[in-house]
């Protein structure tokens, strides 16, 4: 396969492993596995590659980690009394539903597929923006009371 999901190797092969999260080490760790899968889902929708069905398949693949690690996370999170975050993952797994729908259509539609990249990439970003701060410099890390 050429470009698109394949060609990350072991950095992609982190974000694949179920996260459990029990602790603030445990939610960084579904996020930062979340964050890497969708950097892959994202460039591989919007890579020549997408047409290929091992490309969606292994999109797919990735999307349910996302889910699985968002998920975890959403409980954790709930377990603290954050509804407000809980609410921003809800709105997350919903564009990621969509998504997913997508991306197992028989026929290929890269034009829905990068609007549904749109949705879950605006989903996030508004989470983050509300409860995460730092930068790709200094690192990320959830503001201040959302984890405890």
């Amino acid at each position: 396969m050429v470009g698109g999901l394949a060609g990350l190797g072991a950095a992609a092969q982190a974000g694949k492993e179920r996260v459990a999260v029990t602790d603030a080490r445990g939610f960084a760790d579904a996020m930062a596995g979340t964050g890497d899968d969708w950097g892959i889902i994202s460039r591989a929708v919007e890579g020549p590659s997408y047409l290929l069905n091992s490309v969606r398949g292994d999109g797919l693949t990735r999307v349910e980690q996302m889910r699985t690690n968002l998920s975890a996370a959403r409980r954790f999170l709930s377990d603290r009394g954050q509804a407000e975050a809980v609410q921003g993952i809800d709105r997350t797994l919903a564009a990621l539903g969509g998504l997913r729908v997508v991306l197992a259509l028989a026929e290929p539609d890269q034009s829905a597929a990068g609007e549904g990249v749109d949705a879950v990439s605006d989903a996030c970003a508004a989470c983050h923006a509300r409860f995460r701060e730092g930068s790709e410099q200094t690192g990320f890390r959830a503001r201040p009371g959302l984890l405890e």
